[in-house]
C-alpha cells in the first residue's frame, strides 16, 4: 500500500514539474515573440525613414531590457542601436558605444569614421589608432579612409606622409574630391596649384561640405579671417546637425578671440544627439566667458558626463573643487586629457592667492602645443614670474597668437617689454608694472584675454582702487556691461574718477536705459573731440537726431567732428540724413563718396542703378559688393534678381 501511494505521488509529482516546464516554456516563447514583434516594428519605421522615432523604441527597449537578454539577442540590439545612430549621424550614442561595446561598431564603417573623428577631435589619438587598426584590410570605402588617415597624419605634423599616401591613390568620380581638397591644403603656399586642386575638387563633387571645411582652413591660414568665417559657417549651414562641423566654428572663434560666438555656437546646437565633449567645452565657456540666460538640458551619457555634471554643479564663486572632483569616475584621467580642468584649476590657484600653485601647474601642465589660448597662457606665466620673482620677460616668453582679430592693449605693452627687456628692463610702463604687482592683476589680464566672466569673479575678490588704469576700469565696466545688465554697469562707472572714455561708455549706458536726455548731455561735451571717443560720442548723438527725425541737428553734429565727417560711418549719416530731406541726388554723392568700404552705400548706389534700369552698373555694383561681403545671402538674391531684369523677367 505504502509504495503504491508513493508511486502515485511521484507521478503526481512528474505532472506538476512537467506542467510547470511547458509553462514557463510557453511564457518564454511569449516574450521572445513580443521583443520580435518590437524589433519588426522599428525595422518598419526605419524603413519608412522614422529614425528618430526608431532610435527611441531602441533605446527604451534596451533600457527596460537592460538585464537578462541572451548575449545573442543582446548583440541585435546593439547592432541596431549602432544602424540607427549611424544614420543620424548620433556622435553621443556611437561614443556612447564605443566606450562600452566598441565590438558593436565593427560591421559599420561610417559610424566608426565617425567616432574615430570624435576622438580626435578630443584628443584621443591613441585610442583612434588603436581603434583604426581594426580596420585595416577590411575597408569597403578606401576614399573615406584615406581621407581620414591623411587627416591624422596632417594633425599629427606629417605633412610630407600626407602628401605621399593622397598623392598615390586616385579614386573615380565623387569618391576623388576628399583626396584633391586635403591635397589643396596641403599646398596652400602654392596659391596657383592649392587654386588647381580645388577647382578640380569642385568639379568631382560640388556638393561636398569638405569643400567649405578645407576652404576656410586654407583661407584662415594665409589670414583672410572674415573669408574663413564664411566658409565654415557655410559648412555648418550644409549639415547643421553635425556636432563636428559645429564644433569647428566654435573653436575658429575661439582662435580669433570672438569667445561671445564661440560659446554661443556651442550652447546653441545642445541636443540629445550632440557628443559629451561639447557640453564640456560649453559649459567651460559659459562659466570663464560668457554666461546664457537659461539652463541648459541634461548632458548625455558618456565618458565626459560626470565632468560636465561636476561643473554645472559648481557654486558660482567657485572655478575647481578639488575634492569633489577627485570623487568621479576616472578623475585622473580626466584632469590629465582635458584642457578645460587644467584651466579651472588655474583660475582656482589665483583666485585663492595660491600663485605658486598656478605657476607650476602651467609650467608642468600647461598644454603648450595645443593651448586653446597662447598669449593668455604666456602672458599669465609671465606675471607670474614677475610677482613670484621680480624676473622681467626675456625674448620668447611671449607667444603670439596671430590669428586675434585685435590684441588688447596690457597685451600689446607686455610683448613689447618681452622684445627690448634684454637692451632695457625698464621698457614696461611704470603705471603698468605696478598694475602688474597689484591685487587686480589677474583680473586685468583675463579681461584683455576675452575670459570675461573669470575677470569678474577675480575682480570682486580684488576690487579696482581709485588708482588702477583707465583701460582695467573700462574693461570692468564693459564686462558688467555685457555679463550682468545696464544698471550694474553705469552703477559701476558713476563711482570711477571722470575720464573721457567713461564718460562716452556712460552715455552708452544711458541711452541703453532709456535715458536720452542725460545721454545728451554726457555726451555733447566730447562730440567735438578729437580721438575716438569724440567720433564715437558724435556718432552716437547723430543716430539720436535721425531718430527723432532731425536730420538738420544729423549733419551739424557730423560735420562738427572732422574725423566722423571724413569716415565711411559719417558719410553714411549724411546721406540718412539727405534721404529724410527727400534729396536723392545729395544721398547719392555722400554714398558714392564711401562706396568702397561701406555694404550700405554699395546696397544703396546698386538699387539706384536698378531702379534706373542699368543692369550693366546694376550687376557690376551688386557683383563688386558679393566679392567683398561673400556672407551676405541678400546680395545673392540682389544679383539672382539683377539677372531676371536683364533676361526680361524671364526664370
Amino acid at each position: 500500500m505504502e509504495k503504491r501511494w508513493i508511486i502515485i505521488s511521484l507521478a503526481v509529482l512528474l505532472v506538476v514539474t512537467a506542467a510547470g516546464l511547458g509553462g514557463n516554456t510557453w511564457r518564454r516563447h511569449v516574450i521572445v515573440s513580443q521583443r520580435q514583434k518590437v524589433r519588426d516594428d522599428i525595422e518598419h519605421l526605419i524603413a519608412q525613414g522614422r529614425l528618430r522615432e526608431a532610435r527611441a523604441g531602441v533605446q527604451l527597449f534596451l533600457r527596460q531590457n537592460a538585464r537578462g537578454l541572451p548575449p545573442a539577442e543582446q548583440s541585435a540590439w546593439n547592432e541596431l542601436d549602432v544602424r540607427v545612430s549611424e544614420e543620424l549621424r548620433d556622435v553621443a550614442r556611437l561614443l556612447w558605444h564605443y566606450d562600452r561595446q566598441p565590438q558593436a561598431l565593427l560591421t559599420h564603417e561610417q559610424a566608426s569614421l565617425t567616432v574615430l573623428r570624435a576622438l580626435a577631435t578630443i584628443n584621443q589619438g591613441e585610442a583612434a589608432d588603436r581603434f583604426r587598426a581594426q580596420w585595416r584590410s577590411h575597408e569597403r570605402h578606401a576614399e573615406l579612409w584615406a581621407a581620414y588617415d591623411a587627416d591624422r597624419l596632417i594633425a599629427t605634423g606629417r605633412r610630407d606622409e600626407a602628401i605621399a599616401l593622397l598623392e598615390g591613390l586616385k579614386f573615380e568620380g565623387t569618391a576623388d574630391s576628399s583626396r584633391l581638397i586635403r591635397l589643396a591644403l596641403l599646398h596652400y603656399q602654392d596659391g596657383a596649384k592649392a587654386a588647381d586642386l580645388m577647382q578640380r575638387a569642385f568639379a568631382a563633387d560640388p556638393r561636398n561640405p569638405d569643400l567649405r571645411t578645407y576652404r576656410g582652413q586654407i583661407l584662415e591660414s594665409t589670414g583672410r579671417f572674415g573669408l574663413a568665417r564664411v566658409e565654415y559657417v557655410a559648412a555648418l549651414l550644409a549639415r547643421p546637425g553635425d556636432p563636428l562641423l559645429r564644433d569647428q566654428l566654435a573653436e575658429y572663434y575661439v582662435r580669433i578671440g570672438n569667445l561671445p560666438l564661440a560659446t554661443s555656437t556651442w550652447r546653441d546646437g545642445l541636443g540629445p544627439e550632440m557628443p559629451d565633449f561639447l557640453w564640456l567645452k560649453s559649459a567651460f565657456w559659459e562659466r570663464v566667458a560668457f554666461p546664457r540666460p537659461g539652463s541648459a538640458p541634461a548632458c548625455p551619457p558618456g565618458p565626459l558626463e560626470p565632468a560636465v555634471n561636476f561643473l554645472r554643479q559648481l557654486p558660482p564663486s567657485r572655478f575647481f573643487e578639488a575634492a569633489a572632483f577627485a570623487s568621479l569616475r576616472d578623475a585622473r584621467r580626466l584632469a590629465s586629457e582635458r584642457q578645460e580642468l587644467f584651466w579651472l584649476q588655474v583660475l582656482q590657484d589665483l583666485a585663492d592667492g595660491r600663485e605658486t600653485e598656478a605657476l607650476d601647474r602651467i609650467e608642468s601642465r600647461g598644454f603648450r602645443g595645443q593651448s586653446w589660448d597662447p598669449e593668455l597662457q604666456s602672458v599669465l606665466r609671465i606675471v607670474l614670474k614677475f610677482r613670484l620673482t621680480q624676473r622681467t620677460p626675456v625674448p620668447g616668453d611671449f607667444n603670439a597668437n596671430s590669428r586675434l582679430e585685435s590684441r588688447h592693449l596690457l597685451f600689446e605693452q607686455i610683448e613689447r617689454w618681452t622684445r627690448s627687456a634684454v637692451e632695457d628692463p625698464d621698457a614696461m610702463p611704470a603705471d603698468t608694472q605696478a598694475f602688474l604687482a597689484g591685487p587686480q592683476a589677474f583680473a586685468g589680464v583675463l579681461f584683455a584675454a576675452g575670459w570675461v566672466e573669470a575677470g569678474l569673479r577675480l575682480a570682486q575678490v580684488h576690487p579696482a582702487p581709485p588708482d588702477a588704469p583707465e583701460w582695467y576700469r573700462f574693461a570692468e565696466a564693459q564686462a558688467l556691461r555685457l555679463n550682468r545688465d545696464a544698471a550694474t554697469a553705469l552703477a559701476y562707472v558713476q563711482r570711477q574718477p571722470a575720464a573721457p572714455v567713461m564718460e562716452l561708455l556712460r552715455g552708452e549706458l544711458l541711452f541703453a536705459l532709456q535715458r536720452p536726455a542725460e545721454a545728451v548731455t554726457a555726451l555733447g561735451a566730447l562730440a567735438r573731440r578729437p580721438a575716438d571717443t569724440g567720433l564715437r560720442a558724435a556718432w552716437l548723438l547723430a543716430v539720436y537726431a535721425l531718430e527723432r527725425n532731425a536730420p538738420a541737428e544729423c549733419t551739424d553734429l557730423v560735420e562738427g567732428n572732422p574725423q566722423l565727417a571724413a569716415s565711411p560711418r559719417g558719410a553714411e549719416l549724411l546721406a540718412r540724413a539727405a534721404l529724410a530731406r527727400n534729396d536723392v541726388a545729395a544721398a547719392a554723392r555722400y554714398y558714392a563718396a564711401a562706396a568702397d568700404d561701406s555694404l550700405e552705400a554699395g546696397v544703396f548706389l546698386s538699387r539706384l542703378a536698378f531702379q534706373r534700369k542699368d543692369w550693366a552698373e546694376a550687376r557690376r555694383l551688386t557683383e563688386a559688393l558679393v566679392q567683398r561681403y561673400p556672407d551676405e545671402l541678400q546680395l545673392q538674391a540682389n544679383l539672382e534678381a539683377v539677372a531676371r531684369a536683364e533676361r526680361g523677367g524671364r526664370p
